[in-house]
C-alpha cells in the first residue's frame, strides 16, 4: 500500500516520498468514515530536486488506494462464493472478522458491509489476532488436525 501512495503523490503532484512519510499517511490519513483530514508533508520536488511541501487530504490517500481495496473485496467474494453451504451459513450469521493493520482502519467495516453484504467486525486487539489464533490452536490439538493445507 506504500508502494501505491508513493506512486499516486509522484504522478499527482510530482513529489518524491520517502517509505516513512507513505506509513504516515495511510496511518494517519486513511479513512473510510467520510472524515476530511489534511496534513501538510515534505517531499523532494522532481522539477527542482529540492524540498517541496505539499498538502495531502484524506481522500487523496483514499483515491490512491481504492484498487487494492477493490481487490481485497474480490478475494473475499470469490473466498465467499467458493465456500460450502454450511460454512456461507457461519459468514452469515457471524460475520467476518478483520484483523491485521486493516482492522484500524475507521469505517472499513462499513464499507466492505456495503460491497459483500456480510456483517463485518473490527478485531479490537488486531496487532495480537495471529499469535492469539496460533495460542488457541495450541490449547486444543483436536482443532489442529481439521486444519488441512494443500
Amino acid at each position: 500500500m506504500n508502494k501505491l501512495i508513493f506512486n499516486y503523490i509522484y504522478l499527482k503532484y510530482g513529489v518524491i516520498l520517502g517509505e516513512a512519510t507513505c506509513e504516515d499517511l495511510k496511518l494517519n490519513l486513511l479513512n473510510f468514515s467520510g472524515v476530511e483530514k489534511t496534513v501538510t508533508i515534505r517531499g523532494k520536488s522532481l522539477e527542482t530536486g529540492l524540498p517541496k511541501s505539499i498538502k495531502i487530504k484524506s481522500s487523496d490517500i483514499k483515491e490512491a488506494l481504492l484498487t487494492n481495496f477493490i481487490q481485497i473485496i474480490d478475494t473475499i467474494k470469490e473466498l465467499i462464493e467458493s465456500s460450502p453451504p454450511e460454512k456461507l451459513s457461519r459468514f452469515m450469521n457471524r460475520g467476518i472478522v478483520l484483523t491485521g493493520g486493516l482492522s484500524r482502519i475507521d469505517g472499513i467495516d462499513k464499507f466492505f458491509e456495503q460491497e459483500i453484504k456480510i456483517n463485518v467486525i473490527k478485531e479490537e486487539s488486531h496487532q495480537y489476532a495471529t499469535i492469539n489464533g496460533l495460542s488457541k490452536l495450541a490449547q486444543n490439538k483436536d482443532q489442529l488436525s481439521k486444519l488441512i493445507i494443500r
